[in-house]
């Protein structure tokens, strides 16, 4: 329920079809493997109330980073027809920072056990990935180099 009126604001705010958000949305969030993410975040038991505040930050950050990476993709997509042509050459354009993004998520998979600290770092990198769609779409430069 979070998501949708994350996503309903997202369209409000910057005009956007809805459809165009949803494919956008969903397909960042398949290639980024954001919904797994999500998933371990959820399920990770927490033992104290400082833990579950971290739980909520995450799960908040990562959402908040597939939003800004979907508005960024649709404003730099602008007439064009094929979404996924336009995310396929950002993806290509950026694919240090994506590479360091799908190996945290490699290392997530293949950690024993999985603590907040691991979480924090991957997020990191998430948000750097998101600074530079946003980065881009201010400075329109159509490229930015982070990290």
């Amino acid at each position: 329920m979070f998501s949708a009126l994350d996503i309903a604001e997202a369209v409000t705010e910057n005009n956007f079809d809805l459809h165009d958000f949803l494919e956008a949305y969903y397909s960042l969030g398949a290639r980024f493997e954001l919904g797994w993410v999500r998933e371990q975040i959820k399920e990770h038991r927490v033992l104290n109330h400082w833990e579950a505040l971290a739980r909520a930050a995450f799960r908040d950050d990562l959402d908040q980073q597939q939003r800004s990476l979907t508005v960024s993709i649709l404003k730099i997509k602008g007439e064009l027809n094929n979404l996924e042509v336009i995310i396929e050459a950002w993806i290509n354009r950026h694919q240090g920072l994506v590479q360091r993004w799908m190996q945290m998520v490699q290392d997530l998979k293949a950690a024993v056990f999985q603590d907040y600290t691991m979480y924090s770092v991957a997020l990191r990198e998430l948000l750097d990935l998101a600074q530079c769609a946003v980065l881009e779409v201010e400075t329109q430069t159509g490229y930015c180099k982070l990290g």
